[in-house]
């Protein structure tokens, strides 16, 4: 958990003057934090909704991503989230692959070195989804978050535990309003 705080501070020093500033970060440390406490490994796809949902039940416009993510000649699907066009991305730090991990990415900036990501977001691999990416692709945001089998109520309660620590009073039917018909973007 030691990188986590490191990046957190890196986080405060982003923040920059976005008057939302404040709430999108308490609710991606907040996620950050739930990721790895619980080791939530190769989760980008529920972790997006999460953060998704959390930035929709405070009013901050975000989109969530769907596409393949590139690091010199490895492409993997991935999803992550954007408001204001700026990549957020907590689940890139604890990937499906052992030894195949990232900083978290915060307004498209590296956690660890405060510069610019190398990651490339969205760069098409040319062999396309694997079968879990293709079905994302083809349910809504609320579907898949229900569709999660590891809680009673599914990613929304996830999210709700997550808000709590973020300081965020919430409730399954306020967080499923918030989300609504929403359904991946996809890049390119």
């Amino acid at each position: 958990m030691k990188n986590v705080e490191c990046w957190k501070s890196s986080v405060d020093r982003l923040m920059g003057g976005n008057p939302n500033g404040f709430k999108v970060r308490n609710s991606f440390c907040a996620l950050l934090d739930f990721i790895h406490r619980e080791d939530w490994q190769g989760a980008c796809h529920a972790s997006s909704t999460v953060l998704y949902s959390l930035l929709a039940a405070q009013n901050i416009q975000a989109d969530i991503y769907l596409g393949e993510v590139c690091f010199g000649n490895v492409y993997f699907d991935h999803s992550w989230v954007e408001v204001e066009g700026k990549i957020y991305d907590a689940a890139i730090s604890n990937t499906l692959v052992r030894g195949l991990s990232f900083p978290p990415v915060f307004r498209g900036i590296d956690l660890s070195t405060g510069q610019p990501t190398e990651l490339r977001y969205g760069v098409p691999s040319g062999q396309g989804y694997d079968a879990n990416a293709e079905w994302i692709r083809s349910i809504s945001v609320t579907e898949y978050m229900n569709a999660f089998p590891n809680h009673p109520q599914g990613l929304f309660g996830i999210t709700k535990l997550i808000g709590k620590s973020a300081g965020l009073r919430l409730n399954i039917a306020k967080l499923e309003k918030g989300v609504g018909s929403a359904t991946w973007k996809e890049r390119p």
